[in-house]
């Protein structure tokens, strides 16, 4: 990132940068359903929410008993901004209300 971007986002823009960014949520699944049926349904449904922004799911892996997301910027060298995180929050969010409407998921909590 250069010295003139920096100065131009703030100080504690920059640091909030990060990349990749995780987002982490704690699952209650419905049940019958498995991780191995949910996390593919949940790729597409955040890949297709991201098709149009500058940003990419890298991962979508089970961690104990939550499910972490990490996202990153296009292109690679830049960080994520703490306004984006909110952006990538929301889309993980929907993703998931998604998901409970058609029971796949009991409950969650983003961490």
């Amino acid at each position: 990132m250069s010295e003139e971007h920096k100065k131009e986002i703030g100080r504690s823009d920059i640091e909030g940068l990060t990349n990749p960014w995780p987002i982490r949520v704690a699952i209650t699944l419905a049940a019958g359903i498995t991780y191995s049926t949910l996390l593919p349904v949940l790729r597409q449904k955040v890949v297709s929410e991201l098709y149009k922004d500058d940003f990419e799911l890298k991962e979508i892996k089970v961690i104990g008993s939550d499910i972490e997301f990490k996202y990153a910027k296009k292109p690679k060298e830049e960080g994520i901004l703490k306004g984006e995180q909110e952006h990538l929050r929301d889309i993980t969010k929907e993703a998931l209300d998604f998901e409970k409407k058609e029971n796949l998921i009991k409950s969650y909590k983003i961490l």
